[in-house]
């Protein structure tokens, strides 16, 4: 019973919702010795003190949720990330989305982001090294990391990986040269994760599937979902770190830290 009264807590919103708006003992006059009465020498009322635990478990997470404001995470990528919403991009956190095509117009607009941001995240490079060098595209994002660092103090800042493209086999090789050379760059900076996309990616080359053939370079539907979903699984393993985090500092995981 305990454990399917525990189950239907974890699973059911309105069972939750009806819980924390009950007041009083829960179950005073049922007449059997075990289950009801009240939880005194008349009747043990076992279901009423499992209810009674529940309800205040739902209470007091509740209260913590309330006392403890959602993490503030700010978003600034390229065209990959048009279709992200704001509203529908994680329930733990508060959401902001800027579309920053290059290096250089993150670096503006981190500049003129007047706000705290817990964690900030970057989903550039795949514009940038059009027209440069992977040695001066991986020099531009320090820079902005370390006007990050500077202008957000506190913050911890995600540097999503560009993805793997169809449109040109030079530039898909640089992906690939920019993806290892950030991994390196950051690897044991405490400040800096670094989420992998390489999922949307067969041993280098883009995977049809996920990565539009029309121009090799956008995410198809499926493909937006499996990017943001790295992007949702970094934010939240770095606002809400487990006792043993995916995040590690020698590892190439899904966010590495």
């Amino acid at each position: 019973m305990q454990e399917m009264l525990m189950q239907k807590h974890v699973q059911c919103a309105e069972f939750r919702q009806v819980l924390a708006n009950s007041s009083g003992e829960i179950i005073l006059d049922a007449p059997d010795r075990f289950w009801g009465i009240g939880s005194d020498s008349r009747g043990m009322n076992r279901l009423g003190s499992i209810l009674e635990k529940l309800r205040n478990k739902t209470r007091s997470e509740r209260g913590s949720a309330q006392l403890s404001p959602k993490p503030k995470v700010a978003i600034f990528g390229s065209s990959l990330i048009k279709n992200m919403r704001a509203d529908r991009f994680s329930r733990r956190v508060s959401t902001e989305i800027q579309i920053s095509y290059t290096i250089p117009e993150a670096k503006k607009h981190i500049k003129e982001y007047g706000q705290r941001a817990d964690v900030v995240v970057y989903q550039l490079l795949s514009n940038d090294f059009k027209s440069k060098s992977v040695e001066a595209c991986i020099k531009e994002m320090k820079e902005l990391v370390e006007i990050t660092k500077s202008r957000q103090r506190d913050s911890k800042i995600i540097v999503s990986l560009p993805t793997n493209r169809g449109d040109d086999m030079e530039l898909n090789h640089k992906t690939n040269m920019v993806n290892a050379k950030v991994k390196i760059e950051f690897l044991g900076d405490e400040r800096v994760y670094v989420s992998d996309n390489s999922n949307l990616a067969y041993r280098g080359e883009p995977n049809n599937k996920l990565i539009s053939q029309h121009d090799g370079v956008d995410p198809t539907a499926h493909g937006e979902k499996v990017l943001f979903q790295n992007i949702r699984r970094a934010v939240e393993e770095v606002c809400f770190p487990k006792s043993v985090s995916t995040c590690v500092n020698t590892g190439y995981t899904k966010c590495q830290k």
